[in-house]
C-alpha cells in the first residue's frame, strides 16, 4: 500500500510545475499546461484615442487568435481561428492538456467567412459575410457545401439534434415571401427548411445544449429568457430578462455549463458582467465583471466535465513596452478559472 501511495504522490508532484495546473479527466487529476500560461489581468483600463474625424488612432496588429469553440467530445480540446496578415488563415485544433496544433480549414477559399460552430462529426459550420449564405465543411477542409441559395440571408447558424439540423435566422428578400421579413428556423444538412418557428420565439442569440436550445421569446407580451425543446418546439421560460438586464445592460452572450447552469454575459457600453445561473432555482452568481473601453471579451466556450474553467476570446487595445505612442489591436485567447477568478493567457506559437 505504502508504494502505492508514493507512486501517486510521485505522479501527483510531476503534474504541476510552477503553480500552473489545468483540470482534466473529470477535475480528478491535474496536468502541467503543455501550452504556455501566462498569468494576466485586465489592470491598464483607458479611455481610446479619436482624431478630429471620429476614427480611433491605432497600428493594427496583423496576428490574431479569435473564435474558441469546443464540441464537447474529446476532454479538453478547441479549435480556433488564427489570421496574420494575408498569408495565413486557418481553423487549428488543439487541446489544453496534450498540446498539439492541427492545420485545419483554410478560411481563404470563401470570401469573408466567419465560423459558427463545430459539431461532433468534426464539421465546421460559416457564414459568408459577403451574401450571408452558409456552408459546412469537415474540419480538415474536405467537402466543402454551399448549402442555402440566395433567395434571403441567414445568420447565427448552430448544429443541433445530433448535428442532423442546423438552427438560424432567416430573412428573405422578396418581400412576398410567407416568412417575410424574418423567422427563426431549422434547416436540414442540405439547407432545406423543416421546421419555422412561431414569430417571436427564438433570437439570433443562442446556445445549443442536446434537445434544447437557450433563447429569448417574446411571444406572450412579456420579453422572456429561456429554451426551446426542439423536440416538441415549445418554449419553456425561465425568467423575464429585464430582471437581469437592467439600467441599460442587456443580453451578448449564452453558453451551458452543463445540464442545469448557464453563464451568460451583459452588456452595457464598454461595461461588462458575466454570470453564472441555475435554470431550475434562478441562483445566480457574478462571475467577472468589467469596465474598460479598451478591453471587450468574445465568444465563451465551456469544456467536457469541467465545471470550473472556460475559454473564450479577448479583444484588447493596448500600449506596449518600446512603443508608448503607438495602440495596438490584440485579439487573443484566455482561459479562465471561474471559481478562483484567475485568468491565464494561451501563449500559442504557431
Amino acid at each position: 500500500m505504502k508504494y502505492i501511495f508514493g507512486l501517486l504522490l510521485i505522479i501527483l508532484v510531476g503534474c504541476s510545475k510552477d503553480d500552473i495546473v489545468i483540470f482534466c479527466e473529470n477535475n480528478i487529476r491535474t496536468c502541467e499546461s503543455p501550452i504556455t500560461l501566462n498569468l494576466t489581468s485586465v489592470d491598464t483600463c483607458f479611455e481610446l484615442p479619436f482624431d478630429n474625424l471620429g476614427q480611433l488612432i491605432t497600428n493594427y496588429s496583423n496576428d490574431y487568435y479569435f473564435r474558441p469553440l469546443t464540441n464537447q467530445v474529446v476532454e479538453d480540446e478547441f479549435i480556433f481561428v488564427h489570421q496574420k496578415s494575408n498569408t495565413n488563415w486557418k481553423v487549428y485544433k488543439s487541446n489544453l492538456c496534450n498540446e498539439y496544433f492541427e492545420n485545419g480549414f483554410d478560411m481563404t477559399h470563401i470570401d469573408n467567412p466567419i465560423l459558427f460552430d463545430w459539431n461532433q462529426n468534426d464539421e465546421l459550420l460559416l457564414l459568408n459575410i459577403n451574401d450571408f449564405q452558409l456552408w459546412r465543411v469537415n474540419f480538415d477542409g474536405s467537402n466543402l457545401v454551399k448549402i442555402t441559395d440566395n433567395e434571403g440571408s441567414y445568420s447565427a447558424p448552430q448544429w443541433c439534434l445530433n448535428d442532423s439540423l442546423i438552427y438560424c435566422t432567416f430573412n428573405p428578400y422578396d418581400s412576398n415571401h410567407p416568412l417575410y421579413p424574418g423567422r427563426i428556423i431549422l434547416l436540414d444538412r442540405n439547407g432545406e427548411i423543416v421546421y419555422t418557428f412561431p414569430s417571436g420565439i427564438g433570437k439570433k442569440l443562442s446556445a445549443i445544449n442536446g434537445n434544447k436550445i437557450l433563447t429569448s421569446a417574446n411571444h406572450t407580451g412579456e420579453h422572456q429568457l429561456g429554451y426551446v425543446e426542439i423536440d416538441s418546439k415549445e418554449f419553456i421560460p425561465i425568467m423575464p430578462t429585464d430582471i437581469n438586464a437592467m439600467d441599460g445592460f442587456g443580453f451578448s452572450q449564452y453558453v451551458w455549463l452543463n445540464d442545469d447552469e448557464i453563464l451568460y454575459q451583459l452588456r452595457k457600453d464598454e461595461a461588462q458582467k458575466v454570470f453564472k445561473m441555475n435554470i431550475n432555482t434562478l441562483d445566480k452568481e457574478l462571475i467577472s465583471e468589467e469596465n474598460c473601453e479598451n478591453t471587450e471579451s468574445g465568444s465563451i466556450a465551456t469544456l467536457i466535465n469541467n465545471q470550473e474553467e472556460v475559454i473564450f476570446q479577448r479583444n484588447e487595445y493596448r500600449y506596449i513596452t518600446n512603443h508608448p505612442d503607438s495602440l495596438y489591436f490584440f485579439q487573443e485567447i484566455i482561459k479562465k478559472n471561474i471559481v478562483t477568478g484567475e485568468e491565464w493567457l494561451l501563449d500559442i506559437n504557431l
